[in-house]
């Protein structure tokens, strides 16, 4: 069931919602699921102020999928726009997404939201805590760490185990630092058939990034650059190829590999 309140005099608005059990098969016949929950809000001109918690409980929305639950809590005070997410499976592990945004004057003015710079992110965080791919991903492994965004900041890290690789299982640390007004992801990680790799990838932003045209604009381009080097290795035909590298060669080597933005242009060098 569900309440909505809601008044509305002289061009202020006050409005709030409470739901109790609500089915997600309303959104879709194939979900499963119930969400609960209150939420308020008013209205001053253009100036939104409330916010509330909505509570996810036994959530299926792709039966190759585990159960899943859930809470988000947001709040808007004017153009500040805040959530709190998180979502927890006990096949999988759980997740948080903190987020703040300093949003225009006129939060329903979509146009001014697509104008926005990516400055007006003030936080954007996510956590995996001890996350299971093997229920989500034929690569399997687990991974657990947080990485943190805020303007041009970035920093945070992933530890990395048991992850399926062409050159073995993969474990090891992946590091986030900003690199010019991109982000840069290292990883120095320990493949199980060839030994230690260092890999890195530069990750662009648009300008403008609550702009889905600025998204399809950037394109494949949002990988600017892939590198990934290994030092002294055992090589041989069988492993080369799984590199990309087609050649009779056997021994030991270092192995250098950069792909550019795009994938519009790789080397290889042995």
């Amino acid at each position: 069931r569900a309440r909505l309140d809601a008044k509305l005099v002289a061009g202020t608005l006050d409005a709030s919602v409470d739901a109790q059990g609500l089915p997600v098969a309303a959104v879709d016949p194939a979900y499963r699921g119930t969400v609960s929950g209150k939420l308020a809000i008013k209205r001053r001109g253009v100036r939104w102020d409330g916010g509330g918690t909505l509570v996810a409980a036994g959530v299926v929305i792709d039966p190759t999928l585990p159960v899943f639950e859930g809470d988000i809590t947001v709040g808007v005070a004017g153009r500040l726009v805040t959530l709190d997410a998180h979502a927890k499976s006990a096949e999988i592990g759980a997740t948080r997404l903190e987020l703040q945004v300093e949003g225009p004057r006129d939060l329903t003015d979509v146009a001014a939201w697509k104008r926005l710079e990516r400055t007006a992110v003030k936080t954007a965080a996510v956590t995996v805590d001890k996350v299971n791919l093997d229920a989500v991903s034929t690569t399997g492994g687990k991974v657990d760490g947080k990485v943190t965004i805020g303007g041009t900041n970035i920093q945070g890290s992933v530890e990395v185990k048991g992850v399926a690789t062409p050159l073995g299982t993969a474990e090891g640390t992946v590091s986030f630092s900003p690199l010019g007004k991109d982000l840069f992801a290292s990883w120095n990680a320990l493949l199980s058939d060839v030994g230690e790799a260092s890999i890195g990838v530069r990750i662009a932003f648009p300008q403008y990034p609550f702009d889905p045209a600025a998204w399809r604009q950037l394109g494949r381009g949002v990988v600017q650059s892939l590198t990934a080097s290994f030092d002294d290795i055992a090589v041989d035909p069988v492993k080369l190829a799984k590199l990309g590298i087609t050649v009779p060669y056997s021994g030991r080597a270092d192995v250098r590999i950069a792909v550019g933005a795009a994938a519009t242009a790789a080397t290889i060098d042995v």
